[in-house]
């Protein structure tokens, strides 16, 4: 039954919770085991009567008005805390009923917390943002946020009017994370987080774990379920289990906006992209498919790479689940799904991380390092391990909730050197007075140990422009962890050579042979990204001469980026593609794909041979590639001239017969269909600093590719002496390097 005596009331704490002051609401609200029996207080806003009712039965009780409006507070003689519901009814008599969220006891629980504190809770997106959950029986959504500078944080959405002194947040026990579990809220309900800071500002904030958010320039999070069933389990295992190292790897690269602009379909969702998007690279002969950003961007001019929701797939293309659907998709037609990832920084939207909860919480509270002229954007506090856990369980979440097979890590050298981008004077040294970012190295090693422990079979690419050592080497032997990395300079170097004019590429010669320097110092990725040049335009139009001689260039530089050493990846949106040039890509690539010459001794030095390096007057380049077999052996001439070269004479590796497996001069490539459609037998004649040679045309602008060893022919005796070579070729031919010389070299580089 009821009392009317005895309640004892913090008139303090009632203003608190009036005001929106209180941090820890629950201390007040809700129920209470009092000594004498069970007290329960409520604040209901407008309410002229409010009344709890028994959940397990039909017993209810007339809550009493307080001193203070809205606050209502009941006295039992109930012994022990029981399930209730609360009913106002409001002064133009409706009613609503309703149970109360300040009945449930905390249910992120202290291992949790301590965890997220020490940065080694790798599933805090399961604990952090809103999910559906169901607590005492109750179906609702429990909001948790990590805001250690806010003097208190509310729950808001038309659920509660958006007013923050109804939706007041408990800080748990001696952390910075904010909990409350409200019940009865639905999926696609709108929320943001009010901050009220220390010093009484109060602001709203998109959730920084939120799975949706609505679509720009909308700014609020969406409760979203999520679930979805996959059925790519053996695409899964089979990847977690095999290394891709000795296998072919071509990524194409996709920017999703302007695939879905090409699509005929009037309403593009993730779900109708997904078999297009997977025809048009299979077709082609990709391996993979790298997606530009898909997280929630309201800087549409960023491309993704300047993310506000680091956890929400962007709603221009559908829910969460439709993105799972699409790799699902992929995977089950035996396509890898790779996404750009960019930790590296974040804007400073109103809604967005910066200044999160009024102070420098993501971000360094040094602006020399928590801001970034270059960009005019914020950087990331790596150091600090709750934001290097938020970073790192977003690896994760898009990897394990996701399916996705590796990801891209954009502008890493912004993030190992405290000076990039900066000016004198705007930057801060580290503790030794150096530019290195001590604390960007450790996440790296952080984030992709534990990625390879729990996912083994992921790709994790560093897009890096810097010189940094080791970035592709273990954890284990002091390196950065990442798989591949991307090889910008080798890149630079060709557009560059493409674009002098003919008659001044003999000059940029060594910018074709160049990489092959340093190209076992690291394991590096060929190819051409989106924005790779500071032009930005594509590559057709960056080379040089009239449009005969622009295709045929482009069509030589695809050959040559084919035949390098290391895995490969080109962007989509070069806006290149016609019939003619896809039939000469689809060819190359199916080589490229059948060919364990081109990929199987990718990073082992055996597995390329410069043959003839020195005609930079005639734009040539001669050079093998191999395997532990030597009938896998292919023999390459990349011809970057106007001129066709009639009885062409190169060396061979070994003594026997040759045939041409490719040509790009094939008139189904609109070229004049100067091929080499007989069988080369190699004769006992020097050429190259080699004992045998065959004759070729070499077409103009022209990459030929030669097979070694075809049916029928004798496997060459083995060898008792060495190859003769020039002195040339001895200085330019690559050789084992032990990991002392590598990183000798690696320093001589970068000095």
């Amino acid at each position: 039954m009821r009392r009317d005596y005895g309640i004892s009331i913090n008139w303090e704490e009632v203003h608190a919770i009036k005001h929106g002051l209180h941090d820890l609401p629950h201390h007040i609200l809700g129920p209470h085991m009092e000594w004498d029996g069970v007290v329960i207080n409520a604040y209901v806003k407008d309410a002229l009567k409010v009344e709890v009712l028994h959940r397990d039965s039909d017993v209810s009780y007339e809550m009493r008005a307080s001193g203070i409006a809205d606050f209502f507070t009941l006295a039992t003689d109930e012994k022990e805390i029981f399930p209730y519901k609360l009913r106002a009814t409001y002064r133009d008599g409706s009613t609503y009923e309703y149970v109360d969220a300040y009945c449930f006891e905390p249910v992120i629980d202290n291992a949790q917390l301590a965890a997220l504190e020490q940065g080694i809770e790798y599933e805090a997106y399961q604990i952090l943002g809103a999910h559906k959950r169901t607590v005492d029986g109750v179906d609702g959504v429990l909001f948790a946020v990590w805001a250690p500078n806010a003097q208190r944080v509310s729950v808001v959405g038309e659920f509660n009017l958006w007013d923050g002194s109804r939706g007041l947040m408990r800080r748990l026990p001696n952390s910075s994370v904010f909990e409350l579990f409200l019940p009865g809220i639905e999926e696609g309900t709108p929320y943001k987080f009010e901050i009220r800071t220390q010093d009484g500002r109060i602001f709203m904030k998109a959730d920084p774990c939120a799975q949706k958010n609505e679509l720009a320039p909308a700014d609020a999070s969406v409760i979203v379920d999520g679930k979805y069933r996959f059925r790519d389990g053996k695409w899964i295992k089979n990847r977690d289990k095999a290394s891709q190292v000795r296998k072919p790897v071509l990524i194409c690269e996709v920017n999703l906006a302007e695939f879905a602009e090409k699509m005929e379909e009037q309403t593009v969702t993730y779900r109708t992209i997904a078999p297009a998007l997977c025809d048009y690279v299979k077709n082609l002969g990709y391996t993979h498919v790298e997606l530009m950003p898909v997280m929630d961007s309201v800087n549409e001019a960023s491309m993704g790479y300047e993310t506000h929701g680091f956890y929400a797939v962007s709603a221009k293309f559908g829910e969460p689940v439709d993105f799972k659907y699409l790799v699902d998709y992929m995977h089950q037609h035996e396509v890898g799904v790779i996404l750009d990832w960019a930790p590296y920084q974040f804007g400073k939207e109103q809604s967005g991380l910066y200044l999160f909860d009024g102070a420098a919480a993501y971000e360094d509270s040094n602006p020399l390092r928590a801001e970034n002229p270059l960009w005019g954007n914020v950087t990331f506090n790596y150091g600090r391990r709750e934001v290097s856990n938020f970073l790192i369980s977003n690896a994760l979440y898009w990897v394990e909730e996701f399916h996705v097979d590796g990801l891209r890590v954009a502008s890493v050298a912004s993030m190992l050197y405290l000076d990039y981008g900066r000016n004198p004077g705007e930057w801060l040294p580290n503790i030794y007075g150096s530019n290195e970012n001590l604390e960007a190295v450790e996440f790296f090693k952080h984030l992709n140990s534990i990625m390879k422990k729990r996912n083994p079979g992921v790709l994790m690419i560093a897009e890096d422009s810097s010189l940094w050592p080791d970035v592709t080497k273990p954890v284990e032997e002091d390196g950065l962890g990442f798989d591949y990395k991307w090889n910008l300079g080798w890149s630079e170097d060709m557009l560059e050579y493409v674009a002098a004019d003919l008659g001044g590429r003999r000059d940029k010669h060594n910018a074709l042979t160049f990489s092959l320097l340093y190209a076992y110092n690291e394991q590096y990725m060929y190819g051409f990204g989106h924005g790779q040049n500071s032009s930005q335009q594509p590559i057709l139009q960056q080379i040089s001469g009239n449009e005969i001689q622009k295709s045929g260039t482009l069509k030589a530089l695809l050959g040559y980026l084919m035949m390098q050493p290391g895995k490969k990846y080109f962007y989509q949106g070069q806006g290149n593609s016609n019939n003619v040039l896809d039939a000469y890509q689809k060819d190359l690539l199916e080589i490229y794909n059948t060919e364990p010459a081109l990929y199987e001794e990718d990073y082992d030095d055996h597995g390329f041979e410069w043959i003839n390096t020195m005609l930079a007057k005639e734009g040539i380049l001669v050079f093998a590639r191999k395997t532990a077999d030597v009938n896998d052996t292919l023999v390459v001439i990349c011809n970057f001239s106007a001129e066709e070269r009639r009885n062409f004479m190169i060396g061979v590796p070994y003594a026997g017969k040759y045939k041409e497996i490719f040509n790009s001069d094939r008139e189904v490539y609109g070229g004049e269909g100067n091929v080499n459609s007989r069988m080369r037998q190699s004769k006992q004649e020097e050429c190259d600093a080699r004992e045998n040679s065959i004759t070729t045309t070499v077409p103009a602008f022209g990459i030929s590719i030669y097979k070694y060893n075809v049916a029928g022919t004798v496997t060459p005796e083995k060898k008792t002496e060495p190859e003769k070579k020039t002195e040339s070729a001895k200085k330019i031919e690559p050789k084992k390097k032990t990991e002392q010389t590598k990183k000798k070299n690696t320093k001589q580089t970068k000095a």
